[in-house]
């Protein structure tokens, strides 16, 4: 009985997809990308999950506290519920939730202003040492932190509660003609804030441009993940809140900021992978 003969089809498919990697991992573009894998996960150390779980107890509320205080100042309501409602197109069920959930902030500012400052202070100095940390990996320099850092935590905490505050209280106000102006204001913003925050928290250590790179890609990457935000969070929060109502919406919200928090970190990280390449690139030797 003769035996068939090995068909060598898929293994050659196999051989040929595996060239076409190495090749693509020996190009420029290839190995830039191995290189920026690679020092993100040298300089995160799963810092992304940590600074998920600073934001939601001390950045968010002193969000709701501030947006509360705006709200009992002008005499309105509910605007952070209203603007999470309408910009992320939330259906009756998950607009009900999150209007029960964070809809009282403007009625109860004394409770809220209270629970801001308390969380502020045991976490909020924490999450500007944790980002310190993940830039100084990244750019492999040592720091050593100082009682003036407690300062500089503290001043980078305010400035992160304010810009997530102004995206909140503004999400819904652009409509299709106001895009042309917003886009630009929102690009320029950002990429000012994410070019500041290395160069303040390393202690000066890294000019601006180099910095630079890693803050116009953090600027497109978060906008564009906002500008999709309602065909994402929204649709995580409808989905969640019609199976598990109000920890439902807590849980994609928990989601949706780790996975901006995750983009911004692999961000920050491009810019001392994009300086080493150019680097190399001067210097070959």
């Amino acid at each position: 009985m003769r035996r068939r003969p090995v068909r060598t089809s898929g293994r050659r498919a196999v051989q040929r997809f595996q060239a076409s990697l190495e090749r693509r991992q020996n190009s420029p573009v290839g190995r830039l990308a191995v290189d920026w894998f690679q020092r993100y996960f040298e300089a995160s150390r799963n810092s992304a999950s940590a600074a998920t779980l600073y934001i939601f107890i001390a950045v968010m509320p002193v969000c709701l506290a501030v947006i509360g205080l705006i709200d009992a100042a002008s005499n309105a309501e509910n605007t952070f519920s209203k603007n999470l409602i309408e910009h992320l197109h939330l259906h009756d069920k998950s607009a009900a939730i999150v209007t029960d959930a964070f809809g009282t902030a403007s009625q109860n500012v004394l409770a809220a202003s209270l629970t801001a400052v308390v969380s502020f202070l045991i976490w909020g100095v924490g999450i500007g040492k944790l980002f310190q940390d993940v830039y100084s990996r990244a750019w492999r320099i040592e720091l050593q932190t100082t009682a003036a850092d407690q300062a500089r935590f503290a001043i980078w905490f305010g400035a992160i509660a304010g810009l997530l505050t102004l995206e909140v209280a503004y999400w819904h106000r652009f409509d299709a003609s106001d895009w042309l102006i917003g886009v630009p204001v929102w690009i320029g913003g950002m990429t000012v804030f994410w070019l500041w925050t290395p160069w303040y928290l390393l202690h000066h250590r890294i000019r601006l441009g180099a910095l630079l790179p890693g803050a116009l890609l953090t600027a497109v990457v978060l906008g564009g993940a906002s500008l999709f935000s309602p065909l994402t969070l929204g649709a995580w929060m409808n989905l969640y809140a019609s199976y598990f109502a109000a920890f439902g919406v807590v849980l994609a919200l928990a989601m949706w900021m780790l996975v901006i928090v995750a983009l911004a970190l692999t961000c920050a990280v491009f810019a001392p992978v994009f300086a080493d390449r150019r680097r190399r690139e001067r210097n070959p030797s």
